[in-house]
Order: structure tokens, then C-alpha cells, then sequence
């Protein structure tokens, strides 16, 4: 029986840069001009990201999601927002890595092991798969921002408890 490849997760590096812009870029094109504007600032170490976290999911050396948490940086250490959360959509909902709940488990322990209380997200009330991914993985609805990002399109804040 041949091996089914697994998904590594890793810490990003800046040699995966262009890779994480593309996939951004493929899946939320209207967001890549902010994950330019992050990433570089991330991956040059910009003393206001210290503390943020970038991880990839990568599968036979292609890296085929990003997330990672970032500090509230101007709010407390208590709490950290989940970043840029895409997985490429080939493999969102497979059995062959569960690739989301993969990445979310890694950044999850590694809250875990910084003390972090509480975690949350922001995604589109337009996106009812990440809504219910983010459900389902124990995030209860917080806020709704109207009009947020557009007229009707408004920002949903969920948050977990650690």
C-alpha cells in the first residue's frame, strides 16, 4: 500500500514569501495587497511583530496554507488574533491532511505554551465555510461590524477561550 503524504506544518521562513502572496493572492485577491504590505514587514522583523507567529501547511514541498497569530498589540498579552488563515481550496475539507484543522491545532498549542487566555478571528459574513469551520472548532460568535468591509458585507469577530 503506498504512503499517503502528510502535511507538515512549519514555522514560515522568508523564502516562503512569494508563496504565501500567491496563495493569498489565488484566494482572497482583494486582501493581497495587505498580505504584501504584512508579510514584508513580518518576514524583515519589524520590531512591532516580534511576538507574531507565520506558519505554513506544506505537502510534498508546496506550501498550500498559511495562519498564524498575531499579539493585540496595543491591547493586552491576554488575548492573540489568528492571521491570514487560507488553505488552498484543493484542499479544504480533504481526508487527506484536514489541512485547516491541522494548521489551527499548531497554532492553538502554541498559544497554549505562551499562557494566551483567548483567541480570535475576524472572517466575512459572506464566508459560511469559515464560519463554520471556526464554530465547529469551539469559536463562539463575539461581534458584528456592519458594512464593514463593504455595504452589506460585514466583519464577524469569534473568539475561544484556551
Amino acid at each position: 500500500m503506498a504512503k499517503v503524504p502528510t502535511v507538515r506544518i512549519r514555522k514560515a521562513g522568508r523564502d516562503d514569501f512569494g508563496a504565501i502572496i500567491a496563495l493569498v493572492d489565488r484566494c482572497l485577491p482583494g486582501d493581497a495587497p495587505f498580505a504584501v504590505r504584512y508579510f514584508k514587514r513580518y518576514f524583515s522583523r519589524d520590531s512591532l511583530l516580534v511576538k507574531d507567529r507565520v506558519y505554513v501547511g506544506e505537502l510534498k514541498g508546496k506550501v498550500i496554507g498559511v495562519s498564524g497569530y498575531s499579539l493585540d498589540h496595543f491591547a493586552t498579552d491576554y488575548a492573540h488574533w489568528l492571521t491570514w488563515f487560507v488553505v488552498a481550496p484543493e484542499y479544504r475539507g480533504k481526508e487527506d491532511g484536514l489541512v485547516a484543522a491541522k494548521m489551527l491545532r499548531a497554532v492553538i498549542t502554541e498559544l497554549k505554551h505562551l499562557k494566551v487566555k483567548k483567541v480570535f478571528v475576524a472572517t466575512l459574513s459572506s464566508d459560511a465555510r469559515a464560519l463554520r469551520f471556526y464554530l465547529k472548532h469551539g469559536f463562539e460568535m463575539e461581534a458584528r461590524l456592519c458594512d464593514y468591509y463593504c455595504r452589506d458585507e460585514d466583519q464577524l469577530i469569534l473568539g475561544r477561550y484556551i
